[in-house]
């Protein structure tokens, strides 16, 4: 249970295709594209993972051009797009309306949220086109959630609702939708009663699944946050699953932190950047979500050309990543090992036997 499903880094190889594509032709379709809807955000979170320097560029993506953006993405050939930030996507009052032109265009769609702004309207709406939905929640109690999000009590207690209102619309719409909260593992909040507490809230709200993460550093922060004792912690929360609930944790992620960081990247060149990329609320194109904000990692602007274009000399960019710039175990960090396994040891891409869910949103 620890590692499976959606998130599993070999999702990739479910879209073979696109890799024999890439190999054989050096160009690439993009398969998942975070679409930002604004940078505003109801939160205060002391570890922000959004838009560099968030809080000098309140961009807004309007409900017009989040259509001509899903439009070229569709021409582009992208199959998912996940609605998040940037800042909190339902800030953005016409998050919700792109979210169904998207899945009108057949595209499947994901939404991120912190769940302060989740209606019940958006929620049946939401449900009624989402693949998934995660609620970015990080405590198990109004004090933790001080700390993590920079939120007071009130607001706890809305999220708590509004999350309960979500998975019994859920029911009662018979959505496929998986709804789940995540969670960010770091010295704040890493001790076994706070995850335990975590999951067994969740549990009994009737989520599918809690997930547990270890927190990054922002692009130009030298040092990670420190991480104590996380997975005696969460394999205590694993005893909380069960055939309707899952705990999950990115695995990967935690074994990598027991090797020297000299070893974390068994790879030379960042790959995944060709399968996956971000759209930021300032209609910036980014290499990837660890990047948004920063000028040097972006492929181009919707506002002076079409994704197309930019897409097709992006490449200019890709050589310039630098991984001194990224941070460890990032996104596309399983996608690399895969690929540059592939690519240099001339491996056959095989298909993968066990069951993945959501294999569009890599």
């Amino acid at each position: 249970m620890e590692n499976v499903k959606q998130f599993s880094g070999d999702k990739i190889l479910k879209h073979s295709e696109r890799i024999e594509e890439f190999f054989d032709t050096d160009n690439s379709r993009p398969i998942t594209i975070e679409l930002d809807m604004t940078n505003i955000c109801n939160h205060n979170c002391p570890y922000c993972f959004g838009y560099y320097k968030r809080k000098e560029n309140l961009n807004v993506i309007s409900r017009e051009e989040a259509f001509d953006i899903i439009d070229q993405l569709k021409d582009a050939g992208a199959l998912a797009i996940t609605f998040t930030g940037g800042g909190e996507p339902l800030v953005n009052k016409d998050t919700i309306f792109a979210m169904e032109y998207a899945k009108s265009k057949e595209i499947d769609v994901a939404l991120i949220t912190n769940g302060l702004a989740l209606t019940e309207d958006i929620s049946r709406r939401a449900l009624k086109v989402c693949t998934w939905i995660r609620v970015s929640v990080d405590a198990d109690s109004a004090e933790t959630y001080k700390k993590t999000h920079g939120m007071d009590e009130k607001s706890w207690k809305i999220m708590l609702k509004n999350v309960e209102i979500l998975c019994k619309l859920k029911k009662e719409l018979n959505s496929e939708c998986t709804i789940g909260v995540g969670y960010l593992t770091m010295s704040l909040t890493n001790n076994e009663r706070k995850m335990l507490d975590f999951v067994q809230i969740f549990k009994k709200i009737g989520v599918d699944y809690s997930q547990f993460r270890p927190i990054m550093p922002k692009w130009d922060e030298s040092k990670l946050i420190q991480i104590d004792n996380s997975e005696e912690n969460i394999k205590k929360a694993l005893t909380e699953s069960t055939e309707e609930y899952d705990v999950l944790y990115s695995k990967p992620k935690y074994d990598l932190m027991r090797f020297p960081r000299e070893n974390w990247r068994p790879y030379s060149e960042c790959l995944g950047v060709n399968f996956t990329t971000t759209i930021a609320a300032d209609k910036k194109v980014y290499v990837c979500c660890h990047h948004r904000g920063i000028e040097k990692y972006c492929l181009g602007d919707l506002d002076k050309e079409k994704f197309s274009d930019i897409w097709d000399k992006r490449q200019k960019v890709f050589d310039r990543i630098d991984f001194k710039d990224c941070p460890y175990f990032c996104r596309n960090n399983p996608f690399n090992i895969i690929l540059f396994e592939i690519k240099n040891n001339n491996r056959e891409i095989k298909k993968i036997q066990e069951k993945r869910k959501h294999k569009n949103f890599l």
